[in-house]
């Protein structure tokens, strides 16, 4: 079957031309979908993924479905697969009657006044037949700007609305504002006969919608459309003969509360004359509503709160929900009206008749995958869905399963209920005003088991009302944070009153002012919590991180900085190194003391995502169009990797692989160690560990993947590395305060040669209150330099990292031989022996 599918897609891909390279097969993963060339599979299924969907369109006879986001992409609607995919951004889609033309508009970028192309491309293949550059027009392209099936477009200027035909060369007609009134938006009817002008006038609240023959550019008829105290939208028939406006509260009646209700009003195209009006039961809705047409006219699905809801246009009877919609973007009938195609970030194809799920994943806009998580033992990958639940992936097999949830939506919203990362502990903080608790005092903190009956367990008050709940990684701690500079820590096993603790007020939240980012962030180990304490955005700027004990809430280090905010802090998983992201600066910092480790190591702003790997030695930053491996000791690019899109990345424990999710190619497992072959001349192996970062890591590949050859080389040549003797490292120390300036000057810059190795004689100096004052001012200020990196010094650093990746029966001695010496060998292979359990 594999093999069929590999067949069936080299069939179907241009044949490439005749050169002195070989053909290249794509790589599919188990259900026959593309996998990046990289990335060792995909965990879930691959079906329908598509990106927060701007448009959804089908063919005419209902096989393929044509999704637009940051790119095209082309679905087979039988089996789910994706057959082609283009990278324009693209946020309107129009397929013509025939099914041989795909209309698209694109535009070049989210700036303030984009350029704007009217693509023509073939849909069985994807490509550009002919591209049009549209006029200028002020603002955002979105939704005013519509394309028709048979390529027609109208394009809003400030003065005018100009209406342009795909394969003409000149605009078909356009009209200019008279007396200074705005012309408006435009919308073309999808047969392209009709337009629709919604314009508002200055100085009145009237919003009319007139329809004009495309043709001809003549007036047929004029709808008001501002009955409404909100008005939401309008929409037309297929054939153009009935028009449904869309609102709350008619302008006509009283107002009589704080919650109106929801009308739907139809008019006849022809005598602009409204033949219903009917209200809908729609209550509590304070998300913007989108109403969706049948191409028949007699049905109509309604999206509210991101769920959609099936109503007949006759009477407007609700037919049934669609649970499986999930948060939705965009919704779209099929031409026979029979399939509802509904697209958030993923694509899922319902049945109408039944609501049944008939391919795809179900979408989750609006509530982007915040993490991922892998179990201790790396067999299990977590990902948040939504706030409604998890799902769980097996990583050997990239089976999923999914764990539900369903808490009151009010507290979902506002980031008052959490989950532990195994899925199995539920936290509530409940709000004054919820419905489904309000028997329960404010503030109250509910912890229950997923999926187990029974009274949840109320944990001791600590504060009237959080902000934001969350679970240490382990699920040992839970953590409330509350006014911005304040948190409690439960610890769960023990029925005791909560730790509480707070810090510096001066602040302006991270993540840009929103106050329901997180500003505490626990370590993998649960021993310590790592908390923003400080960040201004006026002037400079500055900014503060302490670290904390977790249990007692002590403030044990921390470290700060000037400049932009700190948006962001990741943990190593051995909680030894702490990552602090800036909007324009990377740094690693030591845990215990709060240096500097790596101050300033080159990223791009365009960067989404950082982690830490388990070491604290490698940062892969994730950023549009691909994961970099950033090395801590030289800040140099090890590797990217072809990832699109990233939403989520998650390091796994074993230090070599990691996940990503995204809009356009779900969960996948990556290799940061892939497989390398053994060099022709083994010794250049112990060169390139001290060259530049790509030429090191190519090394330690080649070692991970050759132990029994490269443990040998690695223990020669280790072994012929001397380190600075302890004699002479006491005797650069005491010429620190020698009465001769040449001479200190010269013990300084031998002490910075070998700094890992006289780190132990330097405290004991800087410490000793019996010290020559300029030998301790100089061994204080050797202390908080970072050592320089020499090729030996990367050397060992890097052989340690790839002994501690081949972790053989063979390696842990090798480790266990290093940690017994001194300096930076001992601490390093120490270090890689606790990770390892050893």
């Amino acid at each position: 079957m594999r093999m069929a599918l590999i067949v069936a897609l080299i069939a179907s891909t241009p044949t490439l031309a005749a050169g002195p390279w070989p053909a290249v097969v794509p790589r599919l993963d188990a259900e026959g979908f593309p996998l990046p060339s990289e990335a060792v599979r995909r965990l879930g299924s691959g079906r329908f993924l598509c990106g927060a969907c701007n448009a959804i369109e089908f063919s005419p006879d209902g096989k393929t479905v044509f999704v637009a986001a940051d790119g095209i992409s082309a679905w087979d609607v039988a089996t789910g697969k994706c057959r082609w995919r283009t990278t324009d951004r693209v946020h309107r889609l129009a397929m013509s009657a025939d099914g041989k033309k795909l209309w698209a508009l694109a535009v070049t970028d989210y700036e303030e006044n984009p350029d704007t192309f009217l693509r023509l491309l073939d849909p069985v293949t994807g490509r550009t037949r002919s591209s049009k550059l549209l006029p200028k027009r002020p603002g955002f392209v979105g939704q005013p700007l519509t394309v028709s099936r048979v390529g027609t477009v109208a394009v809003a200027t400030e003065k005018s609305l100009v209406v342009i035909a795909g394969d003409a060369d000149k605009p078909t007609f356009e009209l200019t504002a008279a007396e200074n009134r705005p012309v408006g938006t435009g919308h073309v009817s999808m047969d392209g006969r009709l337009l629709l002008r919604t314009h508002r006038d200055p100085g009145d609240t009237d919003t009319r919608t007139t329809l004009v023959e495309l043709a001809t550019g003549k007036r047929l008829a004029t709808v008001t459309t501002a009955q409404f105290q909100n008005f939401y939208g309008v929409v037309l028939t297929e054939n153009g003969s009935r028009l449904f406006t869309f609102g709350r509260q008619p302008v006509d009646q009283k107002l009589a509360s704080h919650d109106p209700p929801f009308f739907v009003i139809e008019w006849d195209t022809e005598t602009g004359l409204s033949l219903a009006s009917t209200e809908l039961p729609f209550r509590g809705l304070y998300y913007w509503v989108t109403p969706v047409l049948s191409p028949d006219g007699t049905r109509a699905v309604i999206t509210a709160k991101g769920v959609a809801t099936l109503y007949e246009t006759k009477s407007w009877k609700r037919l049934r929900v669609f649970e499986q919609s999930g948060h939705s973007d965009q919704v779209r009938f099929s031409p026979d009206s029979k399939t509802l195609a509904v697209g958030g970030q993923g694509l899922a194809l319902l049945d109408v008749a039944t609501g049944k799920l008939l391919h795809g994943t179900v979408p989750i806009r609006g509530t982007w995958p915040r993490a991922l998580w892998f179990t201790a033992d790396g067999d299990t990958l977590t990902r948040e869905y939504g706030y409604f639940g998890h799902i769980r992936y097996a990583v050997a097999t990239g089976a999923a399963s999914v764990v539900p949830d369903s808490p009151p939506l009010e507290l979902a919203r506002d980031r008052r209920i959490a989950r532990s990362r195994d899925g199995i502990r539920e936290a509530v903080s409940v709000v004054a005003g919820t419905r489904a608790m309000s028997d329960l005092p404010d503030g109250t903190i509910l912890l229950s088991e997923v999926g187990k009956a029974g009274k949840p367990r109320e944990l001791p008050p600590g504060n009237a009302r959080y902000d934001r709940l969350d679970f240490t990684p382990d699920g040992r701690y839970l953590l409330a944070e509350w006014k911005g500079n304040r948190a409690c820590v439960w610890d769960i096993a023990a029925a005791k009153k909560p730790v509480a603790f707070a810090w510096d007020e001066r602040n302006d939240t991270a993540y840009w002012g929103h106050e329901s980012a997180t500003r505490l962030f626990p370590d993998p180990t649960g021993r310590r919590l790592a908390v923003i304490e400080r960040n201004v955005r006026t002037g400079v700027g500055e900014w503060a991180v302490g670290i904390h004990d977790l249990s007692r809430g002590e403030r044990l280090s921390g470290f700060r900085g000037s400049g932009t905010l700190a948006t962001g802090l990741v943990w190593s998983g051995d909680g030894d190194r702490i990552g602090c992201r800036t909007e324009n600066r990377l740094s690693v910092h030591n845990a215990t003391t709060g240096s500097a480790v790596a101050d300033d190591l080159k990223w791009k702003r365009s960067t989404r995502l950082i982690t830490l790997s388990p070491d604290g030695r490698t940062v892969r930053a994730a950023t549009p169009e691909r994961v970099e491996l950033i090395e801590v000791a030289t800040g140099g690019l090890r590797r990217t990797f072809a990832a699109n899109g990233v939403t989520a990345l998650a390091p796994h424990p074993d230090g070599r692989h990691f996940a990503t999710e995204s809009a356009t190619d779900g969960v996948l497992l990556w290799d940061a160690l892939p497989p390398a072959a053994w060099p022709k001349e083994p010794d250049s192996l112990w060169a390139d560990l001290g060259a530049d970062a790509p030429t090191a890591h190519a090394a330690i590949r080649a070692v991970v993947t050759h132990p029994a050859k490269a443990i040998p080389l690695l223990k020669a040549r280790m072994a012929e590395m001397k380190p600075l003797s302890d004699e002479r490292i006491a005797e650069l120390v005491r010429l620190l305060g020698d009465r001769d300036f040449a001479t200190r000057e010269a013990a300084t810059k031998g002490l910075v040669r070998h700094l890992d190795d006289a780190r132990a004689a330097l405290t004991a100096v800087a410490t000793d209150p019996r010290a020559n004052q300029e030998a301790k001012t100089r061994a204080t200020r050797l202390l908080k330099q970072t050592a320089p990196n020499t090729p030996d010094r990367l050397r060992v650093l890097r052989a340690v990292e790839a002994a501690e990746q081949i972790g053989t029966p063979e390696a842990i001695p090798l480790l266990r031989q290093w940690s017994a010496g001194r300096g930076l060998l001992a601490a390093e292979a120490t270090d890689a022996l606790q990770r390892l359990g050893k």
